[in-house]
């Protein structure tokens, strides 16, 4: 496997700043987990998502971040809020 690229870690760094930022007002800081395809992590949120006092957003990380994926990454690109929101 390769080293990740250091603008894509400054990138995600930046974005993950952005997401646990506490002027958010969620009360309590968000855990995040991610993966890569195939590991798991559907299993993981469905397992997580059955407990009443988990609160899982059922959608894909893509919806927070578009840019994300098919090779436009932009890591400046305003997050998408919103759709936290309106689970929330």
């Amino acid at each position: 496997m390769g080293a990740v690229k250091p603008n894509v870690s400054r990138g995600l760094s930046r974005t993950l700043s952005r997401l646990l930022n506490p002027n958010l007002r969620w009360g309590r800081r968000p855990i995040i987990i991610g993966g890569c395809a195939r590991s798991g992590t559907t299993l993981l949120l469905s397992i997580l998502s059955s407990d009443p006092r988990i609160f899982a957003i059922p959608v894909e990380t893509q919806a927070f971040c578009p840019t994300a994926y098919y090779g436009t990454w932009d890591p400046d690109a305003p997050l998408n809020l919103e759709v936290i929101r309106q689970f929330h």
